[in-house]
């Protein structure tokens, strides 16, 4: 675990106050060039975030009745039907339908705050999916 995330857990920051307090460590730096090229590194080295996997692992863990699930979650506008983001995201659960509410809930948990107005919803049906292939069981 970083400095950083051992931070965030003792204090508590939301994903916002995260973002503002890194963007101010960042401003405090005065190198644009230096957060460009930072950024770009980044993006390079990271794909898509996996929304609720560790979570849903450890919930397999104490729960062994749960079955996991990957979900596909969209962002519409509020008089389209057609997403203009998507989110894959993984949850524990007992089945589909309890997946897809949880996975609806967790993407607008995340990301509600950037979507403001918009309309969360499943996109197709959730895929069950074995977790010894992920962690290597």
């Amino acid at each position: 675990m970083s400095f950083f995330e051992r931070a965030v857990e003792k204090c508590g920051w939301t994903p916002v106050s995260q973002v503002e307090i890194l963007l101010e460590y960042i401003e405090n730096q005065q190198s644009d060039d230096a957060f460009s090229d930072f950024i770009s590194q980044k993006c390079d080295e990271h794909g898509p975030e996996t929304l609720g996997l560790s979570q849903s692992l450890v919930a397999l863990e104490v729960n062994a009745e749960l079955n996991l699930f990957k979900c596909l979650v969209g962002v519409c506008s509020a008089d389209s039907d057609v997403p203009a983001f998507e989110y894959e995201v993984f949850v524990a659960s007992l089945n589909v339908d309890d997946a897809i509410e949880a996975s609806v809930c967790e993407v607008e948990k995340a990301y509600s705050f950037m979507h403001k107005g918009m309309v969360f919803s499943s996109e197709d049906e959730p895929e069950l999916l074995d977790p010894a292939l992920l962690t290597n069981e």
